[in-house]
């Protein structure tokens, strides 16, 4: 949808340009650049224009989610991310859930979002909600503020994580608290603490393994990064309830790296 309005008004106002204001055909890289730059405006004047709108209904209500989808995938497109293969889709349940997947890149909610297709919040860090515009549709729709530096904060935030999951929202969080390398694509050390937004609740754990962020820093915008994600079995809650959070949260950092080492033949 905002794909489609971001070419269409390009192809447009360039087309109206031109018949309005005729020139040479090398002024045409001209009215291309103002067209971009006209799309680009009006993509964020949605965002301004939504905040009203996205503070009505419930954190998974389906029209603000799918204005995030498609958001997610314009930030891709124009970031030059590129998902090749989602693998094991079948493993989605339908019911809500919690993802814990590897971080290696700011931008792996936009693939999540962008591969899953479901209504989820997410774990963000605190430096996003400083960002006047962006906090009020992260709250919109689910998400939480985990301060790294205040466990109290944090745990106040979990709490109200295991509340939107308990009210039917899915839920995604990356445990390991942070982007601790970008030298290898495994998930290093985990956060147990993580693990209470899906044992509180009692609702599946869906593992996630993603492959290919680690180089997005480094290329975006000017060389396209491809990216694999793999949906790994959903562990339920009979499994897990025998482990502590320390044996689950390693339990799900194997199998998510194994997966990755699978995938990339060791190639990390």
């Amino acid at each position: 949808m905002i794909i489609f309005l971001f070419y269409f008004v390009i192809i447009g106002l360039t087309t109206l340009l031109s018949i309005l204001v005729p020139l040479p055909l090398w002024f045409m890289p001209l009215w291309l650049l103002i067209s971009i730059i006209a799309a680009l405006l009006l993509v964020i004047l949605s965002i301004i224009i939504g905040i009203p709108f996205s503070k009505i209904g419930k954190v998974d209500g389906k029209i603000k989610h799918f204005y995030i989808r498609h958001l997610s995938d314009f930030t891709r497109m124009i970031l030059r991310m590129r998902i090749t293969k989602v693998i094991g889709k079948e493993n989605i349940p339908n019911s809500n859930f919690v993802i814990y997947a590897n971080h290696k890149s700011n931008t792996d909610p936009f693939t999540l979002v962008s591969s899953i297709r479901r209504p989820m919040g997410f774990a963000a860090k605190s430096g996003v909600f400083t960002i006047p515009i962006i906090k009020h549709w992260l709250r919109s729709f689910g998400c939480i503020n985990i301060n790294r530096d205040n466990d109290r904060e944090a745990i106040k935030e979990i709490l109200v994580g295991i509340k939107n999951v308990e009210a039917g929202l899915s839920m995604a969080i990356f445990p390991e608290g942070g982007i601790k390398s970008r030298e290898t694509t495994l998930m290093e050390e985990v956060k147990p603490g993580a693990y209470r937004l899906a044992t509180k609740p009692q609702v599946p754990i869906l593992p996630v393994a993603i492959i290919g962020a680690r180089h997005i820093q480094k290329n975006a915008p000017f060389k396209c990064s491809k990216l694999q994600v793999i949906i790994l079995p959903m562990i339920e809650p009979s499994v897990y309830n025998e482990m502590t959070t320390v044996e689950l949260g390693d339990h799900v950092k194997e199998l998510i790296n194994q997966t990755i080492i699978t995938y990339t033949k060791g190639n990390l």
